[in-house]
């Protein structure tokens, strides 16, 4: 009898497969068969049980350090950052694992991904919550379980809701061996290693298989480029960083701090660049959010209510610069200090709070990419300086008038 396999394809030759055989699907717990297949171009390949990161029960295959088999490394996720292995999780390779041909599989035998330190998952219902990712980065070679994983970048992962129904049915002990689609044989060979050899199983002569996706549209086609994705998400890190941690405090600082000849056209001048700039980092912001859906809306929501604060920046400031040469000339004739306008009010106390609110969701941008450790650190020390060397500068330019 055929053996039912749902499959999800992400990426081109990026595949996740299940089986749930009888038992399992009438009890909710039990035995499930998953395959992970992945080019050895990406340095790991991930899937995991849960609709986040956090707390999911998540399954890493590598190439071995031999280049010939993979390596299966069962780890629990904790948050938004490196999941760390663990061995409560009573899972083996199967027959069929290794690495062919620049493909790596991982035939894997689950013995309790019912429940987990962190979730749980009833194999009865219709449909679950899953998570996937693979890795950037050159290739990676590692028979450790508990090896160092490069961050896969936002491109290289998302979640999706995995319709069970079509994965339903069967007893073979790895329905993976030969896996038959389209009237051809599918078949991978080679060893694998998850702490031994790999588990040698019954052939399976007949398995249908039937594509499923996220029922939300949340993954990616598998004509998404993660390569491209990830070189403007650098463009659009990069450009902002300068504009908020750079062009714009600096421009705040020059009006303030400094009085010769011509500054306010060398304000005018730092800011007016901070702004081509800041419209080329939203646009490329606004690309992300359109092709890959996001983990947290804070960061893109907060970009656009500062684009939207700073587009009318230039006109405000103009008509500051306006009215606040009329005024003081008035004052002057008349003898008596000049104050600031409504106009004036709206230039400067918007810019200071874009600025500001910027460096801050520089910040909630790195998190939102992943990125930890020295980029995290070198951020904030620059953050805090150039945050705290502006705020400086207005309270001595306030003090000064």
């Amino acid at each position: 009898a055929a053996v039912p396999v749902a499959r999800n394809c992400p990426f081109t030759n990026v595949c996740h497969s299940i089986n749930i055989p009888d038992v399992t699907a009438s009890s909710g717990t039990g035995d499930i068969f998953l395959q992970i297949t992945a080019p050895t171009s990406y340095s790991y390949a991930a899937l995991g049980q849960g609709p986040a990161m956090a707390g999911a029960n998540i399954f890493v295959i590598y190439p071995s350090s031999d280049g010939k088999n993979v390596t299966l490394s069962t780890r629990q996720g904790v948050g938004n950052i490196q999941p760390l292995h663990t061995t409560a999780v009573q899972a083996v390779l199967l027959e069929g694992s290794g690495v062919s041909n620049g493909i790596m599989t991982a035939n894997i035998k689950c013995s309790n991904c019912n429940s987990w330190d962190g979730g749980s998952m009833d194999f009865s219902k219709s449909s679950t919550d899953w998570i996937y990712s693979v890795g950037s980065g050159s290739p990676f070679k590692s028979d450790a379980l508990d090896a160092t994983i490069t961050y896969h970048g936002p491109s290289g992962r998302s979640s999706f809701v995995w319709d069970l129904s079509p994965a339903k049915g069967g007893s073979s002990v790895n329905p993976f061996v030969a896996v038959r689609t389209n009237g051809g044989n599918v078949t991978s060979g080679g060893n694998a290693t998850n702490g031994g050899n790999a588990t040698n199983g019954d052939n399976a002569p007949n398995v249908t298989t039937t594509s499923t996706g996220s029922s939300s549209g949340s993954s990616p086609s598998a004509s998404f480029d993660p390569e491209k994705f990830d070189r403007i998400l650098l463009a659009h890190g990069v450009i902002a960083g300068l504009v908020f941690l750079g062009l714009f405090p600096i421009g705040g600082i020059v009006i303030r701090l400094f009085s010769f000849a011509g500054v306010i056209w060398v304000h005018a001048a730092i800011q007016a660049i901070g702004h081509l700039l800041f419209i080329v980092a939203f646009g490329l912001g606004v690309w992300m959010w359109m092709t890959l859906p996001l983990d947290s809306l804070v960061h893109p929501i907060l970009g656009s209510i500062i684009f939207a604060i700073l587009i009318i920046q230039p006109l405000t400031g103009f008509l500051h610069h306006r009215l606040f040469v009329r005024s003081h000339a008035n004052a002057a004739a008349a003898e008596k200090p000049a104050g600031r306008t409504a106009v004036s009010w709206i230039h400067i106390g918007t810019g200071r709070v874009a600025i500001l609110a910027g460096i801050i969701n520089g910040g909630l941008g790195l998190w939102l990419a992943g990125v930890m450790g020295a980029g995290n650190i070198a951020y904030a020390v620059l953050a805090a300086f150039m945050g705290s060397l502006y705020i400086v500068s207005i309270v001595i330019g306030e003090r000064r008038r």
